[in-house]
This record gives structure tokens, C-alpha cells and sequence, in this order.
């Protein structure tokens, strides 16, 4: 992913977790030849991960089964923290005009208050 386009990503999950709120945890992914990683992490202490963190096995997931050729995301997932916290997440794909994955974005809905 060109850096001028994960640039673009970072100001956006920024905008998007002031609209949202703190009950949010937005995670974006990086997927490039070399490496699957974390680039940015916004309320990461509703699953206790950081930018160090390894990629969860739901996400390794959708890039194994290559999801992301059928659709642009997939939605209202549910998913239990290493916390055992239930989130209700979505994944929106990023991807090129020959649908080769860039990254992900996830959103994280902490459910535990509802």
C-alpha cells in the first residue's frame, strides 16, 4: 500500500472514531507481499490490543479464505476478546482495481454497556 494512501486511511479511521465514539475500537490493517500488520489503532483498550499486536484469527481468516473477492466487507459479526469481552465487529476490505487485499479496516462495537 502506497504511503500516500495510508496516510488517507489514518486521517479517516481518526474522523470516523470522533463520529463514532469511545464504544468503538477501529483497527487498521496493512497487507502487503512482506507483511500482515497493524498500522493504526484507535480505542484498542476494548480488546486490549495495540499496534504490536499480532492480526486476530477472524481477520487471518478473511485473508486466507479470500473473502474480500466476493464483497467489499462483511458486517455485524460477533466476536469475544481474549478479555472475554462480545464485540460486535465489521470489516470493510481495501483493496486495488484488480480486488488484490491493501488492508482492512475493523470496527469493534463494545457491547458489554448495552
Amino acid at each position: 500500500m502506497e504511503q500516500e494512501m495510508i496516510y488517507q486511511t489514518r486521517a479517516l479511521i481518526d474522523f470516523l472514531s470522533t463520529i463514532l465514539g469511545d464504544q468503538y475500537e477501529i483497527v487498521f490493517h496493512v497487507i502487503t507481499e512482506e507483511e500482515v500488520y497493524i498500522d493504526s489503532i484507535i480505542n484498542g483498550n476494548i480488546s486490549g490490543r495495540n499496534k504490536d499486536s499480532p492480526l486476530t484469527k477472524f481477520a487471518l481468516d478473511l485473508i486466507d479464505s479470500k473473502a474480500y473477492l466476493d464483497k467489499d466487507y462483511v458486517v455485524n459479526y460477533k466476536t469475544i476478546t481474549q478479555r472475554n469481552k462480545q464485540l460486535q465487529g465489521s470489516t470493510f476490505f481495501i483493496k486495488n482495481q484488480d480486488s488484490e487485499l491493501l488492508g482492512m479496516i475493523c470496527f469493534n462495537l463494545d457491547l458489554n454497556d448495552f
